[in-house]
């Protein structure tokens, strides 16, 4: 026996360690079946084990070392750790206790060689020692202890050999490798499971095994299911079977993927359907027969997809703007995508102003027409209350994420909590700026957000339609009686209703007399009136023909036209009647001060995105409209900067009302701002629009605004 820390020379612990190695890899290799029992469907060692695995490399490694003691130590310690039950653990158990064997047996404990010899035959019962290596006395131990405890299966699987043998719940030791129907196992009764991809498990219950015979067992096994291999051309298809995602093809060095094999598919019909973007998809059946005596996997051969396209019509004639198809760079006019959905959206001055999902399929075409609108964020139950009113309302449209609506619902109902809401028409606004960060973060893309609560009192229920300004916080809510379905509708209108940036002008004015046609009141000096020679006194007799005994026809002919529309009008003067064809001048809309008392956001964002992505006059009406609100919501400051910069010229307003009535409210915001001085400036180039009107045509003269 060799005691624990003695010196030896150094040829002689040479040798030991080679002959050690040796020993350990013929003990390691006649335990491989059981070592490999998790790779052949054993459950995996559990996570508790892995200090026991620990212990029993560290064996392992002084075992080599020809450390005996220590590698028994770490042995013994290993296997009190693993539960002896356990199927997880007994390969780990197996490889312990070759080494305790292995260790008794090198010092010289005979007792303790045979009890660790028992245990490892139970654990793996082709467990074996090269006499060469191991010495002949441990080898005939081995085998005599093996022909005590240790019996044989010759399993004769028809029509085919199993793959796989499992005895009592593991995968049978196989003790000749050059016999894979050869198996060994402790004598006594044992539960066969016979095993072959594609036919179904064979039981066998109480298995009669004698130590030191060889008994022979037939089963006839009943085939169940067929693999089917396939590739496909060009590979990364994705593959569904049955309406079963099974995965995608995968790249090989040829054009074709490498083979997918769909596993043990049931006899009959099934559906395999092939799919790729940019290429048609494929749905063919497949027929699975069995063969018993070739259950090799049918072959499908190579599934060639063919390219799919789609034809787009993008119709945007700016030089301005981005365009993205799905997230890339993409140009106006005929293209082609890809069958499937898609996203184009419209990038203008720094910000997405137009977004549509739409699906196209193979050889389909479709138009579409980009157009900058405002986006509204629907937060939670408004999505369902309002979504169908304003599907098709003109706006992009985004679902808040649940964290980003839980931070503002909080923030709202903590701005709100006060609040007395008279129901609809009446709407409460409020300047809330903490709610601007938190509405920025729920919806980064929106202009507005919407949301929609129920609220009670001790009075009466109502449900509140809220509009949050993403920008600047501002707030209104609107309160709606149970039931009252109006809600979503009115906000699609607001939404909807896009003024007109200019007016038809013709810089004269009527008024009716008691008796007869009505009479040139006056006449502006910039208009196409007094350029054509109207004067003021002239009486209207005709409107391109049709004679008039009012100023009503005119008025409505004026309402219904176009700027750029000509027009006939015959004036009487004592009797020489005389018509005068003149062409309307195009004059842009003066806003009007006077708002509705109906929510105001929305039109506030259509004016906002007006002004940042309009078109010539487009723009500058919808500073003018912008700036109005800001300053109906009380937002001075944010009106007046607005207004000022909003330069006017004659050109497009030659009746100057737009002008007029934007300098009377910049007048005004100035005043309740403090600065007078500016408040003086304004006014003084105010009373220079003598003609004009506030608030446009048909509003007071400049001088009697209100």
């Amino acid at each position: 026996m060799v005691s624990l820390g003695r010196r030896r020379p150094r040829r002689t612990t040479a040798r030991l360690q080679a002959v050690a190695a040796c020993l350990l890899w013929a003990v390691l290799a006649a335990s491989g079946p059981t070592a490999r029992a998790a790779e052949l469907g054993a459950p995996p060692v559990p996570a508790t084990a892995s200090e026991a695995a620990s212990l029993v490399e560290l064996a392992e490694q002084q075992f080599l070392e020809v450390e005996f003691e220590q590698a028994l130590a770490l042995a013994e310690e290993g296997i009190e750790q693993l539960p002896p039950d356990d199927l997880a653990s007994r390969p780990l158990l197996a490889r312990a206790y070759a080494i305790v064997v292995q260790a008794r047996h090198a010092m010289g404990d005979r007792d303790g060689t045979h009890a660790a010899l028992d245990r490892a035959l139970a654990l793996n019962p082709a467990f074996a020692v090269d006499a060469a290596i191991a010495g002949p006395e441990l080898a005939r131990l081995v085998d005599e202890r093996r022909q005590q405890l240790i019996g044989y299966l010759e399993v004769d699987c028809q029509p085919l050999a199993c793959e796989q043998v499992l005895i009592d719940g593991l995968p049978a030791a196989r003790p000749d490798p050059r016999r894979v129907d050869l198996v060994a196992t402790t004598a006594g009764p044992h539960e066969l499971v016979l095993k072959r991809h594609g036919f179904r498990d064979e039981t066998v219950a109480a298995v009669e095994v004698a130590a030191g015979q060889t008994r022979e067992l037939v089963a006839e096994l009943v085939q169940v299911a067929r693999d089917v291999a396939f590739r496909t051309r060009p590979a990364g298809a994705q593959v569904a079977l049955d309406g079963e995602e099974m995965g995608l093809t995968q790249p090989s060095e040829d054009a074709s993927s490498k083979p997918l094999v769909l596993r043990e598919l049931e006899p009959g019909t099934h559906v395999l359907v092939v799919q790729l973007e940019c290429y048609q998809r494929l749905e063919q059946r497949i027929e699975v027969v069995l063969d018993r005596l070739d259950p090799s996997p049918i072959d499908l051969g190579v599934i060639e997809l063919s390219p799919a396209r789609g034809q787009l019509d993008i119709r945007w004639d700016r030089a301005e703007g981005e365009l993205l198809l799905d997230g890339r760079p993409i140009q106006a006019g005929r293209q082609s995508a890809c069958p499937g959905r898609h996203e184009l959206s419209l990038g203008l001055s720094g910000r997405r102003v137009w977004f549509e999902s739409f699906e196209i399929a193979h050889g389909q075409s479709i138009t579409l027409e980009p157009r900058p609108r405002p986006t509204l964020a629907l937060m939670d139950d408004a999505e369902r209350r309002l979504g169908r009113a304003l599907e098709q309302a003109d706006v992009n449209r985004l679902v808040v994420a649940a964290d980003g609506a839980r931070a503002l619902q909080r923030g709202l109902e903590q701005a709100l909590r006060e609040a007395e809401v008279e129901p609809f028409p009446a709407t409460m606004r409020a300047a809330e700026p903490a709610l601007a960060p938190l509405a920025r973060a729920a919806a980064p893309e929106a202009d507005l957000i919407v949301a929609w609560w129920q609220r009670s009192d001790l009075i009466r229920p109502a449900q509140w339609l809220v509009l949050v300004d993403t920008e600047r916080g501002l707030t209104e809510v609107t309160a709606w009686l149970p039931g009252d379905t109006q809600a979503g509708a009115q906000l699609a209108r607001l939404f909807d209703t896009v003024p007109r940036s200019s007016a038809p002008f013709v810089g004269l004015e009527l008024a009716d007399r008691r008796d007869g046609p009505p009479v040139v009141a006056t006449v502006h000096p910039s208009g196409p009136a007094a350029s054509a020679g109207i004067e003021a006194g002239m009486l209207l007799t005709a409107i391109d023909g049709t004679p008039v005994s009012s100023s009503a026809p005119f008025e409505l002919w004026l309402d219904q036209a176009t700027p750029g529309e000509s027009v006939e009008l015959s004036f009487g003067l004592g009797a020489e009647p005389r018509s005068i064809a003149i062409k309307t001048a195009s004059n842009l809309l003066a806003p009007n001060p006077a708002l509705m008392v109906e929510p105001l956001l929305p039109v506030l964002a259509r004016a906002t995105l007006d002004r940042l992505t309009g078109l010539n006059e487009q723009r500058l009406a919808g500073a003018l409209r912008e700036g109005m609100i800001l300053r109906r919501l009380g937002e001075f400051d944010e009106a007046a900067r607005v207004l000022d910069r909003a330069a006017i010229e004659e050109s497009v307003d030659p009746s100057g009302d737009a002008r007029g009535t934007v300098l009377y409210v910049l007048e005004r915001a100035f005043e309740q701002l403090g600065n007078t001085g500016y408040a003086e400036e304004v006014r003084a180039r105010r009373l220079a629009l003598e003609q004009a009107r506030f608030g446009g045509r048909g509003g007071p003269p400049l001088r009697h605004a209100p």
